[in-house]
């Protein structure tokens, strides 16, 4: 008898440390959506329709990288840390979007101070977009950044068109699809 009630406890344990996973998982998923709303959006980054911020810093390959590198064409910034799971996670969606929307839109990744860790990543993840390194998080303050993966949509004229926690590349291809008609008819 007292070993079925000791396997019995510790089919209970499981069962409580399973439920405790899911359950923070559920919560985890429900802040990505929270986030990505209206009302978390507004809160988060700069307000929509402000003009970018300049900014100027230098990338994984040790070239220097500003803002004006981009005027005239379509930027979609992402802030995300190597060592941020989620940011991970996005990478290679992040590649396979830049690859295929290479004429479309300037795409560059805001990362961490540490330079051996950015070009870790650009590697691991092959990007060929330029990972820039922000001392002090410089850029993340002058954008409003607190959560990462982050991203701002910045249109040809230097306006924040959209922003938001980014998940994956579908979330990308939307973004990019809805700025497509504001550029074209020049809504402002």
């Amino acid at each position: 008898m007292p070993t079925t009630w000791a396997i019995l406890i510790v089919v209970l344990w499981a069962v409580v440390l399973l439920e405790m996973a899911l359950l923070l998982a559920l919560y985890r998923q429900v802040g990505i959506v929270y986030l990505g709303q209206a009302p978390a959006r507004a809160r988060d980054g700069l307000p929509l329709l402000a003009l970018s911020p300049r900014w100027h810093g230098r990338d994984h390959r040790g070239n220097d990288i500003s803002s004006d590198m981009f005027s005239g064409r379509p930027l979609l910034l992402v802030f995300a840390d190597p060592n941020c799971g989620p940011c991970q996670t996005l990478m290679p969606d992040l590649h396979d979007f830049a690859t295929a929307h290479a004429d479309d839109v300037g795409v560059l990744v805001a990362a961490s101070a540490d330079e051996r860790a950015n070009r870790q990543m650009a590697e691991r993840y092959f990007l060929d977009v330029p990972v820039v390194g922000q001392e002090n998080r410089v850029l993340a303050d002058r954008f409003r950044v607190t959560v990462m993966p982050f991203m701002f949509l910045i249109d040809d004229e230097g306006r924040i068109r959209d922003k938001g926690i980014v998940n994956g590349r579908g979330q990308l291809e939307e973004k990019l699809a809805k700025l497509k008609p504001q550029v074209l008819e020049g809504v402002t």
